[in-house]
C-alpha cells in the first residue's frame, strides 16, 4: 500500500498539498491515482455501519472482500474517466499518513456532476469534509461544472452543517429519509438556509 508522506515542507508525492482545519489539524490532500484502490478500501473499512449507510444509502455489512475490491475499482475507474477525486491523509499517534477522507465528483449526461464526501468516523467533526469540499468545488468550477448534485440522509447533522456553510445557492428535494441536494456553483447571491424542521417533514 502506497501512502503519501510529508514531513514539514518536504513533499514526496507530487500534487500533494498540506492544509489545516479550523480545529488545527494538519491534513495532506492529493488527487486520486490509478493505484489507489487499496486506499479506498482502507477508508471504507474505517467507517461504521451507520456511516456506510449514510454514504451509500444501503447496508454494506458482511460483504465479500472480492466484491468490495471490485466496487472500489469501479469507483476509481469511473472517477478517473468522468470526474475528479481527492484523498486526505493525516498523522495519527499510532500511524503516519492514515487515509482519513475522500471526496469526488463524477459528471453525468446532463453536464452536471454527482458529488460524494466520506470521512472516517474517528475523524469526523474536525473540518476535513469542509476542506475537501472546498477544494473539490474549486476544481469543478475550473472544469466548467455548473451544478453539483448529492444525496444525504436527513438525520446527518454534520452534512447539513457543511452544506449550510457553502456560499452557493443550495436547493433540496426531500425523498423520505434522505434529501437530494443541488449546489449551484454559478449563484452566490442566494442564501437558501436549510432548516432542520424542513428535513423532518
Amino acid at each position: 500500500m502506497t501512502h503519501c508522506v510529508i514531513k514539514q515542507t518536504m513533499i514526496l508525492v507530487p500534487d500533494t498539498e498540506r492544509h489545516k482545519t479550523k480545529a488545527g489539524l494538519a491534513i495532506d490532500v492529493r488527487p486520486l491515482r490509478a493505484d489507489d484502490t487499496p486506499i479506498l478500501l482502507e477508508i471504507f473499512e474505517n467507517l461504521s455501519e451507520d456511516s456506510r449507510y449514510s454514504r451509500f444509502q444501503q447496508s454494506l455489512e458482511q460483504v465479500e472482500p472480492e466484491r468490495l475490491w471490485h466496487e472500489a475499482e469501479q469507483i476509481l475507474e469511473t472517477t478517473l474517466r468522468d470526474g475528479f477525486a481527492l484523498l486526505a491523509f493525516t498523522d495519527r499517534p499510532w500511524l503516519e499518513n492514515q487515509a482519513v477522507g475522500a471526496a469526488r465528483y463524477v459528471r453525468n449526461a446532463s453536464g452536471e456532476a454527482e458529488v460524494a464526501i466520506t470521512v472516517i468516523d474517528e475523524m469526523q467533526g474536525q473540518g476535513i469534509g469542509s476542506i475537501l469540499l472546498k477544494l473539490l468545488i474549486d476544481h469543478a468550477r475550473q472544469e466548467g461544472v455548473h451544478r453539483l448534485m448529492g444525496v444525504a440522509m436527513n438525520n446527518n447533522p454534520r452534512v447539513w452543517a457543511l452544506v449550510r456553510s457553502l456560499p452557493y445557492r443550495v436547493t433540496r428535494q426531500i425523498e423520505g429519509t434522505y434529501t437530494i441536494v443541488a449546489i449551484d456553483l454559478d449563484d452566490t447571491a442566494h442564501d437558501d438556509r436549510l432548516d432542520a424542521a424542513d428535513l423532518k417533514r
